[in-house]
């Protein structure tokens, strides 16, 4: 694979607690590009699919937050890919 690109739209389901878990749920197309072995010829290959997704928030105060939160995408074409990520924000 030479590049890959991936967007999702989906929802998020977060709880009301101090502690604030969250689901997210959604939809997702990718495309990626990649040289074909023998012939050198750089080709590209579009798929869809679907997003699912967890985490918390833990409060670090009264406006800062800290989220772990982790991604799976199932496309189609037997394609799959993950993502975690660790965030840090600030509630308005």
């Amino acid at each position: 694979v030479n590049s890959a690109d991936l967007f999702g739209f989906g929802l998020r389901l977060q709880g009301k607690r101090r502690v604030r878990p969250f689901f997210d749920i959604g939809i997702a197309v990718g495309r990626d590009t990649f040289y074909r072995s023998g012939g050198g010829i750089l080709t590209a290959h579009s798929t869809a699919g679907a997003v699912f997704g967890a985490g918390v928030m833990f409060p670090l105060g009264k406006r800062l937050y800290l989220r772990p939160q982790f991604h799976v995408y199932p496309m189609s074409s037997m394609h799959i890919a993950a993502s975690g990520a660790l965030g840090l924000g600030w509630r308005f």
